[in-house]
């Protein structure tokens, strides 16, 4: 950026698009930056954590465990397909 505004003073052209280039790179590292060091609290980590894990403990019976046993359990109610 200081090249560039060294340029404008001697009274050479300066590329315009390279000076929005090097701006949106610039804000774009502050925001991640930004985002990467906010500091949560633990709590929150726990409960997300806990979520996410009962989430995928529900999905897995769902996906498996009622399928695989549901002719056992259509038996053993005397339930028939029709």
């Amino acid at each position: 950026m200081k090249n560039l505004i060294s340029k404008r003073k001697k009274g050479g052209k300066v590329n315009h698009d390279a000076v929005v280039n090097e701006r949106a790179e610039r804000l774009e590292i502050m925001l991640v930056e930004r985002e990467f060091f906010k500091h949560y609290s633990t709590t929150l980590i726990y409960i997300m954590f806990g979520l996410i894990f009962l989430s995928n403990v529900l999905i897995n019976v769902d996906h498996g465990s009622l399928p695989g046993c549901s002719v056992s359990i259509k038996e053993e109610i005397g339930l028939d397909d029709f």
